[in-house]
């Protein structure tokens, strides 16, 4: 049993954070 499934969820889940947080202070920092 391999975890590609849940590392692509994990994944998928830290860049959007990482993005979100990157889209975030480019708002205030412009």
């Amino acid at each position: 049993m391999d975890n590609t499934a849940e590392i692509l969820i994990v994944g998928a889940g830290v860049g959007g954070l990482t993005l979100a947080l990157a889209l975030h202070s480019k708002e205030e920092a412009p």
